[in-house]
């Protein structure tokens, strides 16, 4: 019964991790290891579900006690772990699943984006700082030929653009025809 599925393909150890219940992962855990490749909803591991829900502590058990896979990918569009966590801007978790589930900082997903697309595109600066530290390629294109630096100009993410520039960008892509600083970015309202 551990074992079986709702209606959305969820099993019990899945909403544990939804809703943080630690004792009953471990507990679930115990009497059946493979739960944690069980896929449920949208292809996601139970470790996915931790990381999308916001939930640390339950990452951290996951990852230490459990050693969840940190880089599974998701059926739907290929998303791990990491890039879930990077979504919601969850510094904590990325640190969990860099240090401690060896999640790799340059997975991609089906469309070739990156923890570190993910980073720049919403302005996550303490993210891409993080992965940065763990040797996230900034030179890596989407299945659109875009760069995380193309990103934070076509998004406004400033910040992110001004770290970005002068400390990780190797200097053939700030000058030339690789330069993104010609992306239109509107000013004024």
């Amino acid at each position: 019964m551990i074992e079986a599925k709702d209606t959305l393909g969820d099993t019990p150890l899945h909403l544990a991790c939804e809703n943080g219940h630690v004792d009953i992962i471990s507990l679930l855990l115990n009497q059946n290891a493979e739960l944690l490749k069980a896929k449920g909803q949208d292809g996601w591991t139970p470790l996915h579900t931790s990381c999308a829900h916001e939930q640390t502590d339950v990452t951290r058990v996951l990852l230490e006690d459990f050693s969840a896979n940190a880089n599974a990918q998701e059926e739907r569009d290929g998303a791990t772990p990491l890039h879930l966590a990077t979504c919601n801007n969850k510094l904590e978790i990325v640190r969990l699943l860099l240090d401690h589930g060896d999640a790799n900082a340059e997975s991609k997903t089906n469309d070739d984006s990156t923890p570190l697309h993910e980073s720049c595109r919403w302005n996550h600066l303490g993210l891409c700082r993080l992965l940065f530290d763990h040797n996230a390629n900034v030179e890596a294109v989407d299945h659109k030929g875009w760069t995380p630096l193309y990103l934070t100009c076509k998004y406004r993410c400033f910040q992110v653009a001004d770290e970005l520039v002068p400390a990780q960008l190797p200097r053939r892509l700030m000058g030339g025809h690789h330069c993104h600083w010609h992306v239109k970015i509107p000013v004024g309202n």
